[in-house]
């Protein structure tokens, strides 16, 4: 297999402390509501233009049809199809503002992301957002760099993506429970300027919950793996049409005017999506990717991401490679891992050599245990 398609690349071992509490925080504590979400949820560039452009457009093309059809009733046949289309092109402009408005982005966003409501408890500081978790599992954070909208207003803090399937995590002022509202903006600004992970999401690292002998060591994992043959060709495929779309609906416009043109739009790329949204999202670049830590003993690999634990046997590996100073290893269903020297755990950087032995020793076993064809 070719090293380029192997979906887990090694990067370099970043020492963990933004676990030990030593750092001013700002701590989080109380409940999400759907509200909140939608006094928080930001508002794109684009979409403001939408808006603002449905509004002129159901003035212009909506409001006074209507109106010069009423003045002119004595003209019945001019004045219903004035009435008819003023009436048509207000009702789609109006679904238009409807769909795009906040508290529809803020429905179709928890939809996706049930967990965005609901409990919050946890805290900011030069990493990023750390979720605490009351429920036993593994608390995991996320870093400042993941995070493309950051805004701080009277209602709270809002943490959003674009990348991927955009998102916005929705901090209320009621839940900020050891800083002052007027500091917020400020601790903020500074957390961000201090940061310096990369874009990643994490399981917080317990180091000392390793076994004595083992490995420890972190690497990074791609959310998605990569796009198949027929994967990239059904996006092509959509991208085309949403092309032909834009294109269309400009001559639309001209012609016929905005109201018909939005709808054209929205009518073909809104199916377009709907058949090709599967490998349209697939396609997208994610916000972050996992940090995923862990620990390798003499036949298992045991590694820690966002909702999941990970836990292979060495012995079921299909592939081990060494590849440009990497160990690289694949498994059945498809997950893998590769690690450098830079990935190991800093107090055990001496032991690659150790690591290299255990997946040889774990290859020649399942050679020997593999029955000959003869």
């Amino acid at each position: 297999m070719a090293d380029a398609t192997n979906p887990y690349q090694p990067p370099s071992f970043i020492d963990q402390t933004a676990d030990t509490g030593n750092e001013e925080t700002i701590e989080l504590k109380g409940h999400v509501s759907f509200d909140d979400l939608v006094a928080l949820i930001g508002t794109p560039l684009i979409i403001r233009i939408l808006q603002i452009a449905s509004v002129i457009g159901g003035l212009t093309t909506g409001a006074l049809p209507i109106v010069f059809g009423i003045a002119n009733l004595k003209k019945t046949t001019e004045a219903f199809g004035m009435l008819g289309f003023g009436v048509v092109a207000l009702g789609v402009l109006t679904l238009v503002n409807w769909w795009v408005s906040r508290k529809q982005r803020a429905r179709r966003l928890t939809k996706q992301h049930p967990g965005i409501i609901g409990p919050l408890n946890g805290r900011l500081d030069d990493f990023g957002l750390t979720y605490r978790s009351d429920s036993g599992e593994r608390d995991y954070q996320i870093s400042w760099a993941t995070f493309s909208d950051v805004a701080v207003t009277p209602k709270g803090i809002r943490l959003g993506w674009s990348k991927g399937v955009p998102t916005t995590i929705a901090i209320p002022a009621m839940c900020i429970i050891n800083c002052p509202a007027d500091a917020i903006a400020a601790k903020v600004r500074r957390f961000r300027k201090n940061a310096t992970e990369p874009a990643i999401a994490e399981v917080v690292p317990d180091w000392d919950s390793a076994p004595e002998d083992a490995i420890r060591y972190q690497s990074f994992v791609p959310v998605k793996p990569p796009l198949s043959l027929r994967e990239a060709r059904r996006v092509k495929i959509y991208n085309g049409i949403v092309t032909a779309s834009w294109a269309s609906s400009v001559g639309l416009w001209w012609f016929y005017g905005i109201e018909v043109a939005i709808a054209f739009m929205a009518g073909t790329q809104g199916l377009a999506y709907w058949f090709f949204r599967h490998e349209f999202n697939r396609s997208q670049p994610d916000a972050y990717v996992f940090r995923m830590w862990g620990w390798i003993t003499s036949d298992a690999i045991h590694g820690y991401l966002p909702g999941q634990t990970w836990q292979r046997s060495l012995h079921d590996a299909t592939r081990r490679e060494f590849v440009n100073g990497t160990v690289q290893v694949e498994f059945p269903d498809g997950s893998g891992i590769a690690f450098s020297p830079d990935n190991l755990h800093a107090a055990d950087a001496e032991r690659w050599p150790e690591l290299i032995e255990i997946v040889n020793s774990a290859r020649n076993d399942t050679m020997r245990n593999t029955p000959s064809s003869l």
